[in-house]
């Protein structure tokens, strides 16, 4: 099998990836040789990297076949990905996503139907003939036996957890216990080590969490790459903030992972035992009291600003600022932070200083449709109303749960049947004060975090 992804363009290796996602779902895994040859033809393209497009606008691709440098092959695709150039979603992102999810259900002889397990197709006949309707007169005629079908209906072949969903999702169809050949666990350990250095080098947790997802159904693992998989776990996710589940859900990527781990590799006394606990709620940043310093305005931020010109921040006090001037509660910053708001993490490449100090002093000035608040008229239970603002957290057909308070985490949730009325709120949930605390050069500090001038 050649699928020559050397020579296609990024676009096209894409589109071809996603093909044989959809023929595995509809035609089952195919054979053991087929398997073999498109996973050493994969892995030696994985990870893929994009290079800034080419002239006249086309955009080639970029892989690393060196097994011995995966570490260094996927520094350099995080690298290429954060390329200024590069679009939101970096095509070297798109291609480990896909590759990541293919070759892991690949490697894994208990996903996906055989083809010989996949649901026989009923045979129509060649010339079908109109079903007689029975006349008044033929109809007494005919016994009870004489109106049932002649043979039994063919029995449609259903396979184990099809509900789960179609390939790319690995879990779509499981069979456990099936065997595979030895070079199901070779090749499944070069994908894991891959897809580890692709997690330790990326840049932002989604890209992390993906991999995290696809490796739980990885096969082939070594006991050094159990530990590292589960320790992600408890350094990573736990530094990371998201919605009120998002610890759940990291929760349950884990404990789906870890009910794979072989009783052999649970002892007590092993490296991996001591990762394989379940995931501790992230302590809330304890918060220093801060003094107020200066009700800034934006002109003299500025001015303020601009006499520190030749200053050298200091980037280790301005990381620490983040969190003490409250940042952190609800913008994403590279691996750390919330989700409320939006991220930060190349805000200096998308906006000036100027632009970026009117958004923190005058939150309300211009608000994306994203991150606009509500105000919601309810029936307050005693025969009037009450009104409440805030994000729009969640909803369902029957409930609306909203974030009041960004800073301390509340929210508040409602029917809809006790809601009379909701409409945009004409303010920001971002509060203005969040640099009265903070010194020019403390902001110049945290300006620097970001990387703005």
């Amino acid at each position: 099998m050649d699928f020559r992804i050397r020579a296609l363009p990024e676009d096209f290796v894409f589109l071809n990836l996603r093909a044989l996602e959809l023929s595995f779902a509809r035609q089952g895994r195919p054979s053991e040789e087929r398997v073999k040859a498109l996973m050493e033809e994969l892995l030696a393209h994985y990870p893929a990297a994009a290079k800034p497009a080419a002239p006249g606008g086309a955009i080639s691709s970029r892989t690393f076949p060196d097994d011995a440098s995966a570490k260094k092959a996927a520094e350099r695709a995080v690298e290429h990905a954060l390329h200024p150039g590069a679009p939101v979603d970096a095509p070297a992102w798109r291609l480990n996503r896909e590759l990541c999810a293919l070759l892991t259900w690949l490697s894994n002889p208990e996903l996906g139907a055989l083809n010989s397990e996949l649901p026989a197709k009923p045979q129509s006949p060649a010339n079908p003939q109109p079903e007689a309707r029975p006349t008044q007169n033929n109809a007494s005629a005919k016994s009870k036996d004489d109106t049932l079908p002649t043979e039994a209906p063919p029995v449609i072949a259903k396979t184990p957890n099809s509900g789960l969903g179609p390939v790319p999702n690995p879990g779509a169809n499981i069979f456990p216990g099936r065997k595979g050949a030895a070079f199901h666990a070779e090749l499944g350990r070069q994908v894991i080590e891959k897809t580890l250095a692709l997690m330790d080098a990326a840049p932002s947790q989604e890209e992390q969490i993906h991999y995290a997802f696809c490796l739980r159904w990885a096969h082939g693992w070594t006991p050094e790459q159990r530990v590292r998989y589960f320790r992600w776990f408890h350094e990573k996710t736990v530094r990371y903030t998201g919605g009120n589940s998002f610890v759940k859900f990291a929760e349950a990527i884990r404990a789906d992972a870890a009910s794979r781990v072989p009783e052999s590799e649970r002892q007590p006394d092993s490296k991996l035992a001591d990762w394989l606990r379940p995931l501790a709620s992230p302590r809330p940043a304890v918060l220093k009291p801060r003094a107020f310093v200066k009700a800034w305005t934006l002109p003299e931020l500025e001015a303020a600003l601009d006499k520190l010109k030749d200053r050298k921040p200091d980037l280790a006090r301005g990381k620490e600022l983040y969190t003490q001037a409250q940042c952190a509660q609800c913008h994403l910053f590279r691996d750390a932070g919330g989700n409320v708001g939006p991220d930060l993490t190349a805000v200096a490449q998308r906006f000036g200083r100027h632009d970026i100090l009117e958004s923190i002093t005058d939150p309300s000035k211009v608000v994306s449709e994203q991150y606009a608040m509500v105000t919601l008229t309810i029936l307050d239970g005693k025969g009037g109303t009450a009104q409440v603002s805030g994000l729009v957290k969640e909803e369902t057909s029957a409930t609306v749960t909203i974030l009041t308070d960004p800073l301390a985490g509340k929210t508040s949730h409602f029917y809809k049947n006790v809601i009379m009325k909701r409409e945009k709120a004409a303010v920001s949930i971002m509060p203005p004060g969040l640099l009265y605390t903070l010194t020019a050069e403390e902001v110049a500090d945290l300006l620097a975090l970001f990387g703005a001038k």
